[in-house]
């Protein structure tokens, strides 16, 4: 990879201590990324990470059924939830019009590896460039547009422009991405309203660049 992820150092199983399993890594330094970022070269460094996801073999591996990165259309439940607990928190009907459109993305027709969760605090920065990418619970294979998702929570303008030209995306893959930043922004958003405002204001922010 071109920037440090997290190293596992030990995995415990459930016991008489702790009943559930647990993990210890080591800590990697650096400085989360906020949002919203114009920085091009930060965008042009995460399109080269997501490349490199890419590009792992993935032995012949296909989306589980379960995770991130399957048809768009197997989160719509889901979506059509979330519009309706979210009367109030956004514009509903311009995100349920926009969310119409992706579902009508061309499908995909070859699974990835996915970091699947590359959200603003999962980037740390030192010295203003990307070091790290950090949490790696979600990764897993699917279809690559979910890993496009920084395009719209996380980049301005400018920015989203040089990160769509470092992951190479082509038209239906990008909408597609589209698709998967408003699924879990607008999930997010009614699901962190009240417990927890930074996630909140990401998911707001980055439906209102959707709608832009």
């Amino acid at each position: 990879m071109p920037v440090a992820v997290p190293e596992p150092l030990a995995v415990g199983a459930p016991g008489r201590a702790y009943a559930g399993w647990w993990s210890a890594y080591r800590w990697v330094a650096g400085e989360p990324q906020k949002a919203p970022s114009e920085d091009e070269a930060l965008a042009a460094d995460l399109g080269a990470v997501v490349r490199e996801i890419r590009a792992l073999a993935t032995d012949g591996a296909a989306w589980d059924g379960r995770s991130r990165g399957g048809p768009l259309a197997t989160r719509d439940a889901a979506v059509q939830a979330a519009l309706a607990a979210s009367a109030g928190l956004t514009d509903t009907r311009a995100v349920e019009a926009a969310w119409a459109g992706c579902l009508g993305a061309e499908t995909c027709p070859t699974d990835t590896w996915l970091h699947a969760d590359l959200m603003p605090a999962n980037l740390l920065l030192r010295d203003g460039r990307l070091a790290a990418v950090i949490d790696l619970e979600s990764a897993c294979v699917g279809d690559p547009a979910v890993d496009l998702m920084p395009a719209w929570n996380l980049f301005g303008p400018r920015a989203r422009v040089a990160f769509r030209a470092a992951t190479h995306a082509d038209d239906a893959t990008w909408e597609r991405g589209r698709g998967w930043a408003i699924v879990q922004a607008i999930v997010a958003l009614p699901y962190y309203v009240d417990t927890n405002p930074a996630m909140a204001e990401t998911a707001r922010l980055t439906l209102a660049t959707v709608l832009a």
